[in-house]
């Protein structure tokens, strides 16, 4: 909203090109979070069940207790079937196809 008070038409295009970098860094991360949720791609260690075998008792109680509520792997919602981090998705490629859009229509005025 606020790159309708920039009035320089070179300004507005950059950031505009900057917008839509940052949009296709989210939606990237979005969707390797709903791969990793879908378990189509490993999670990372640090909030994933390693599923670790051939522990001892003090080895699994210590991992226990050190063990996140709730892993990457699983979603904590899901809404019309779609996982928030799906949604992220969906909204960070809607965001950039109007970015596009808007660098489409400006690139005409540079």
């Amino acid at each position: 909203m606020a790159g309708f008070f920039i009035k320089n038409q070179r300004i507005r295009y950059i950031i505009c090109l900057f917008c839509a970098f940052l949009f296709l860094i989210d939606a990237g991360i979005a969707a390797y979070h709903a791969g990793v949720e879908l378990n189509i791609f490993k999670g990372p260690t640090a909030c994933s069940d390693n599923g670790g075998t051939g522990q001892t008792l003090e080895e699994m109680r210590a991992a226990i207790m050190n063990a996140p509520l709730v892993t990457c792997a699983q979603a904590m919602i899901y809404v019309l079937g779609l996982s928030m981090a799906a949604w992220n998705m969906l909204a960070a490629l809607a965001s950039l196809c109007l970015v596009s859009f808007l660098l489409f229509k400006s690139r005409k005025e540079i």
